[in-house]
């Protein structure tokens, strides 16, 4: 149900499932029932932000809490202040703090009694019921138990879990968000202008984590020798034949700053900067199936020129024997039936069949964007490219969810659980033979709505009837479609009927080649990222994927509250002390670590403490200065923006308005300020032991999720899929 707006404030509906037990209460009559109010608004709150509803300088309350828990305060023995504690668990465990019982709310929200695991502390830590707080087995820490479906890094695999909700609930319709996840959150800002930027510039532009063939030299230009059908470098003053460039296969790693032209594809130009900011990085491809990746440290930047798409492979390649090949050739093609999708970002679907939406795919040596035009490959017996799709949507269909687990041999083929992927969209031709009721499309239409690639050719007719939408499969995938201007410049003709040969050999070698197909019954290997793919080592010089030893996704996991502002001042500190370089490195992009912040830390960790305690006073103001130094660098660094603070005058009005969305607190007048702050106080003064060793507790935790995980089965792998 849709938030209402009573008053002041936004009521926020609570779902009608609940897993509150009502028997859970305190014992003895020093617990008092209150309203839970402060539970009320801040699980609101960042509800409202995890669903991406959250409006800045709106005030979000829950309508109440689920049914079965309820709020309960006890006086502490001489001491003006309150304990509360949250009871309704079904474990019989209590909760001390909305940020400990948000996790644990929202499963409950999203999951509607599936049989989905929730991986809240309370949850992971409840052994059997038992007192509040404590266990019925006496002290000790519990052993780990199953979270939900998670990756192999501990991640939360939200697909997995939207095919769970899918089961219980029959339909469902939703955006894929992935909070707890570092890497997603560290894209939320880069990848959207990315997929802007690359769907706006010249279709002919390399594009990151592309593989391309490069040549380091060339003297005077490369034209075609249209006498020996071969490509050649040549002086175009003098005829001078300087022979075949010397062609390597790479991947792009940085892209130019500066806007490339069609005059850039066949001669160096002017530009205000110089190459390694106007032009594009590319390293040369390691092989894939083997553990040596010394090529990847041979890299150059490069104007257009030297650049052309590895899909025109056998075109360029044409003259030159193939034990003169450099090896990197090789390795390009043994990735060629590859692929991963990018950007999951909804999810769809009527029980037992789903369709996760995504914006882009890297297939074999391109990546392509929902926006893109792309050349379809025709029949086997055919050998002409005349077809091009306009792609509208790009989707990955899950079928037969109800035979996932299942054996294939005891099923009908189209009972078989299958993962399909295919683009849809307009498609045009331009063979006026293949046209749909010889419909022609105006020139004026081209140039002014059609795909920046689609544009400079004679004509293009309506290949279909264009009120329907049109389906390529994956296989019928050849590549992006060029600017006539790029065809002509490369191979003299306008047409786009080159590298139809080139690809399907490509991925002939590819299904024979990569180990990673060998043995299985899959043409394609799929792989969760572009660095899986290619199985990189090292990309811009940085470690990557797999090779990361820096990588420690249970450690950001345990940030995110910092970051999103849930956690207390204690854990505040004790996240940051506990990381070193935590931010997550983007395959094209360096993030910022935050040395000399950790290296304050530390500084402060070793200080002596004096013997009337204020330096321990002084140092604990300290440590929760440089903690949240440090967060907010985090979260400036994975999209975030630094959190604002109560009264923090140091900002513009226009500063704290794009910054609310992601931590407000909630109203509170100057008085109740103060009283809070006096109490936070007294709470981290007298709980500092207990919550240290719960702390310590959680990230025992954290360091073992991987490996506990593993002992349940994962119910959807969508990096190998049956298909």
């Amino acid at each position: 149900m849709p938030p209402k707006v009573t008053g002041q404030a936004i009521t926020v509906p609570v779902a009608g499932y609940s897993d509150g037990d009502a028997s859970h209460r305190p014992d003895g009559s020093q617990y008092n029932m209150i309203t839970p109010g402060i539970y009320l608004e801040k699980l609101a709150r960042q509800w409202m932000v995890d669903r991406g509803e959250a409006e800045p300088g709106k005030r979000y309350v829950l309508d109440r809490l689920p049914k079965g828990y309820a709020l309960f305060a006890r006086l502490r023995q001489g001491a003006k202040h309150e304990d509360k504690y949250l009871y309704g668990h079904p474990s019989h465990r209590i909760f001390d703090s909305p940020a400990k019982f948000y996790p644990h709310f929202k499963w409950v929200m999203e999951h509607d009694g599936s049989d989905a695991v929730c991986y809240c502390t309370v949850c992971a830590n409840a052994k059997t019921k038992g007192t509040a707080g404590t266990s019925a087995k006496g002290r000790g820490r519990p052993k780990a138990v199953a979270r939900g479906p998670v990756d192999l890094e501990g991640t939360p695999d939200v697909v997995t879990s939207l095919v769970n909700k899918l089961e219980h609930r029959g339909k469902v319709d939703e955006p894929i968000q992935e909070p707890q996840s570092m890497d997603w959150r560290a894209e939320r800002t880069s990848l959207p202008a990315r997929i802007r930027r690359e769907c706006t510039q010249y279709s002919f532009t390399p594009r990151l984590g592309e593989l391309v063939l490069w040549t380091r030299e060339i003297s005077g230009e490369i034209i075609f020798d249209k006498d020996k059908s071969e490509f050649k470098m040549v002086d175009v003053n003098t005829g001078q034949d300087y022979g075949h460039p010397q062609w390597m296969a790479g991947v792009v790693g940085q892209v130019a700053e500066e806007t490339v032209r069609p005059e850039d594809l066949l001669m160096e130009t002017d530009k205000d900067f110089n190459v390694n900011m106007s032009g594009f990085r590319v390293e040369c491809l390691p092989d894939p199936n083997s553990e040596q990746k010394g090529y990847s440290l041979q890299y150059k930047y490069l104007p257009l020129n030297h650049i052309r798409p590895f899909n025109f492979w056998k075109q360029y390649l044409q003259g030159i024997k193939e034990r003169d090949w450099h090896p990197s050739i090789r390795h390009a093609l043994t990735v060629m039936s590859s692929l991963s999708v990018i950007e999951k970002f909804r999810f769809k679907g009527t029980w037992p069949n789903a369709t996760v939406f995504c914006k882009g795919l890297y297939l074999g040596a391109e990546a392509i964007f929902v926006g893109d035009a792309i050349r379809i490959m025709p029949p086997p017996k055919e050998k002409r490219i005349t077809d091009v799709l306009w792609v509208q949507s790009i989707r990955l269909r899950l079928l037969n969810l109800n035979h996932q687990a299942d054996e294939d041999k005891y099923l009908e083929e189209e009972d078989r659980f299958a993962i399909v992927l295919y683009l849809v969209g307009k498609a045009y031709t331009t063979s006026r033979k293949r046209a749909y009721q010889d419909m022609a499309v105006s020139p004026s239409e081209v140039t002014s709505t059609f795909p920046p690639g689609m544009r400079g050719y004679d004509q293009w007719y309506h290949l279909h009837n264009p009120k329907n939408n049109y389906l390529v499969s994956k296989d019928r995938v050849l590549g992006r479609c060029f600017q006539a201007d790029a065809m002509t410049m490369w191979f003299g003709h306008t047409s786009i009927d080159f590298g139809l040969e080139g690809v399907r050999a490509a991925r002939r070698y590819s299904s024979e080649k990569d180990k990673r197909i060998l043995g299985s019954r899959n043409r394609w290997y799929w792989g969760e990222t572009r660095v899986d793919v290619l199985d990189l080592e090292t990309l811009n010089g940085l470690p990557v994927g797999q090779y990361d030893e820096t990588r420690n996704p249970a450690l950001w996991r345990k940030l995110i509250p910092a970051i999103d502002g849930l956690a207390g001042k204690t854990e505040t500190v004790e996240a940051a002390k506990a990381s070193a370089v935590v931010a997550p490195v983007s395959p094209f992009k360096t993030i910022k670590s935050s040395k000399a912040v950790d290296e304050e830390v530390v500084q402060i960790e070793d200080s002596e403490q004096s013997s009337d305690g204020s330096a321990g006073v002084q140092r604990r103001q300290e440590d929760e200065e440089a903690a949240d130094q440090l967060i907010d660098e985090l979260a400036e660094g994975v999209g975030f923006g630094p959190r604002v603070e109560e009264g923090a005058e140091d900002l513009s009005e226009g500063e704290k308005k794009a910054l609310e969305v992601q931590r407000e607190r909630v109203d509170e007048s100057e008085e109740e300020q103060e009283e809070r702050k006096e109490e936070e106080d007294e709470d981290e003064e007298e709980n500092e032991i207990e919550e240290d060793q719960e702390d310590a507790e959680m990230e025992d935790d954290a360091k073992n999720e991987v490996h506990s995980i593993r002992a349940g089965a994962k119910r959807l792998k969508l990096g190998h899929p049956s298909n």
